[in-house]
């Protein structure tokens, strides 16, 4: 009898029965695949670990690369916020406002904050006291000094075990012994926390969104390798266009399938509204009754506009003049009041309540402005050492983020992007662009796997020069650097090396000479 493997998943959602909102709708799953191989930057180490079954486990942690998998897969989204006084240099925090579509289709929107405070001491009331990461980051110093002096003692020991032994052996030391490993470890602390505040503002709003995403998707602190080994599934609500129509038929559907189609395309219903009453003009047909103006009309040099009530009488107003036609009148069409054909002006708070068109330009006025120069030209972005503005540095600025010459033609939305970016409230991704990495060369992979050795042997067995290998060698290189990226190779041992080679030789179809 056949046995059939039952596939295991790390259920990321936290609602125990997904059903979906409306028979239009049908619940997908999205399955996401976590890279466990730390070279690719999607998991991390933790410090300790568990027993399991009396044997110790290290864990590991989603970085901020693998939590950002998970969140698309989900569709969160969400902007960074700074919330913190600015009162200390070393002190940050940031609130990440985020909104997630649950697979009811219902919107989940709340916040988490995080706060980072990198002060080292700190003066509460007279006294001097540490700072909470600060004195986290002594106590672990110690504690490894600690462990190297007594390593014969602890070096069996894990988890809380080692942690109370440490206890006790630090109570062993004399006071000569002792205050040397405090000095050293606080001068390593220092410098682990003067590090730390170089990348303070990006720390803390990365802090603010993964913690965001744990607490919406429910996700653990650290995961086991086996446990990563599963994929993440997470339950998505799908609109399903042919459930509606099956559902409503043809005709009823037809004005649902525009909204639906506006919404993607991020088109507002008022606007749809008068597109489609530009788009489908009514037409008088011949056998209607014909109608003449009353009043409310307006009389200008190009005729009559509408603007008033009509009379169903059944009499003709000939303007100007003219001799009316005995034959059949024409078909007229009613267009729509120029009023109602105006575009929707979009409007966006640039500070203080103060609603301004979006698209609009600022105009040299506003660039000119007193204002301006306080706030954004004395900014201390572009300020040199002494204070003074440095115009060439805000011009280079404007033109790297919005490609303008001039700040006079910067529209309201990039005035408030930019002085959302220089006062670190969170980027406008429509023109603060992440810098993307470039992607490591062939070489460079080479290197980094510890194939530089075998690849060497292997060019001189198969006759290649280093930058014009076939494609064939190249394919068969690449397969091996994905075997040792998924953890099917392994390049620390003799062993493991001997492997690879075989393996890339058995794949390559010429002999080697």
């Amino acid at each position: 009898m056949s046995t059939q493997t039952i596939r295991q998943y790390n259920e990321v959602t936290p609602i125990g029965n997904v059903v979906s909102v409306s028979p239009f709708h049908t619940i997908t799953y999205q399955e996401v695949l976590i890279n466990v191989n730390p070279d690719a930057k999607e998991v991390y180490k933790q410090e300790g670990g568990k027993y399991v079954d009396d044997v110790w486990i290290d864990v590991f942690a989603l970085t901020d690369l693998g939590l950002s998998r998970l969140a698309n897969a989900a569709g969160i989204h969400g902007m960074p916020e700074r919330i913190d006084d600015r009162s200390s240099p070393h002190v940050c925090a940031y609130r990440f406002n985020g909104e997630w579509v649950q697979p009811d289709s219902t919107v989940l929107s709340f916040s988490t904050d995080y706060e980072l405070d990198l002060r080292d001491y700190i003066n509460v009331n007279g006294a001097t006291v540490k700072g909470a990461r600060f004195e986290q980051a002594l106590q672990a110093g110690l504690d490894l000094l600690i462990a190297q002096h007594f390593k014969d003692d602890v070096k069996n020991l894990k988890g809380d075990a080692k942690k109370n032994k440490l206890a006790l052996l630090r109570k062993d030391l004399d006071s000569e012994t002792l205050k040397a490993f405090e000095e050293r470890a606080e001068e390593k602390a220092l410098k682990s926390i003067i590090q730390m505040r170089v990348h303070m503002i990006s720390r803390a709003q990365t802090g603010a969104k993964e913690r965001f995403i744990r607490k919406v998707l429910g996700l653990k602190n650290a995961y086991t390798i086996a446990e990563l080994k599963n994929p993440f599934r997470i339950p998505r609500s799908e609109f399903r266009l042919d459930k509606m129509v099956e559902q409503l038929g043809p005709e009823l559907s037809r004005p649902l399938l525009q909204l639906k189609a506006a919404s993607l395309l991020n088109i507002a219903p008022e606007a749809l509204a008068q597109y489609t009453q530009l788009a489908s003009p009514q037409t008088i047909h011949p056998s209607h009754v014909a109608t003449t103006l009353t009043e409310g009309t307006e009389q200008t040099t190009d005729g009559i506009v509408w603007s008033g009530e009509v009379s169903e009488e059944s009499t003709t107003t000939i303007p100007r003049g003219e001799t009316p036609q005995q034959s059949t009148p024409p078909v007229v069409e009613q267009k729509a009041p120029l009023a109602e054909a105006q575009p929707v002006v979009e409007m966006i708070d640039i500070g203080g309540g103060v609603m301004k068109p979006r698209d609009e330009k600022i105009g040299m006025k506003n660039a000119n402005s007193e204002r301006f120069k306080k706030v954004i030209l004395c900014h201390k972005h572009f300020l040199d050492k002494d204070g003074n503005p440095v115009r060439p540095h805000f011009d280079r600025y404007i033109m790297k983020y919005f490609g303008l010459n001039s700040p006079a033609n910067l529209t309201w939305e990039m005035f408030v992007a930019m002085r959302n970016n220089l006062d670190g409230k969170g980027d406008d991704i429509k023109y603060y662009k992440p810098e993307k990495k470039a992607e490591p060369t062939l070489a460079e992979r080479i290197a980094t796997a510890g194939l530089l050795p075998l690849v060497a042997q292997w060019r001189g067995a198969y006759s290649q020069e280093a930058g014009t290998e076939t494609p064939e060698f190249i394919e068969q290189v690449e397969n091996v650097l994905v075997g040792i990226a998924n953890g099917f190779f392994a390049t620390g041992t003799p062993a493991g090396l001997s492997e690879i080679d075989d393996a890339f030789r058995s794949a390559m179809r010429a002999e080697p000479l």
